[in-house]
This record gives C-alpha cells, sequence and structure tokens, in this order.
C-alpha cells in the first residue's frame, strides 16, 4: 500500500500510514516500527519521496528480520 501511495504521490496516505505506525508500534514493543512511523509521517508533510522511498525500505528490511527471528 505504502509503494502504490508513492507511485500516486497520495502523501495523505503515507502521512496517515505513517502517523499509525508511529503511535502504534510501541504497544507491540515495536519501537524501530514507531521510530520509521515518526519519520514516514514528516517525510509525507515535506513531501520528501526519496526519503519516503528510503524508509519503506528500511521498514520491509526490519519486517523480514521479525519474520526470521
Amino acid at each position: 500500500m505504502l509503494s502504490a501511495a508513492v507511485a500516486d504521490s497520495d502523501f495523505d496516505t503515507i502521512e496517515l500510514i505513517g502517523h499509525k505506525l508511529y503511535g502504534s508500534g510501541s504497544a507491540y514493543g515495536l519501537h524501530e516500527v514507531s521510530r520509521l512511523g515518526e519519520k514516514l509521517e514528516g517525510a509525507a508533510q515535506a513531501r520528501n519521496s526519496a526519503t519516503i522511498v528510503a524508509l519503506i525500505e528500511e521498514l520491509e528490511n526490519f519486517v523480514q528480520q521479525l519474520k526470521l527471528s
């Protein structure tokens, strides 16, 4: 969903998803998800696609590591 939002330059959706990740990550003990969510939210507000793409990659890598654990 994030990748599609980036492709469509849908910064409002990216900001909303970032905000939700920021708010819920810590509740599950996933502080990295909260950190990345906060950064995604800010990057969406700044309309910074390059940073958003990099943060999505970080998030995907983090989730992949969770699956391996």
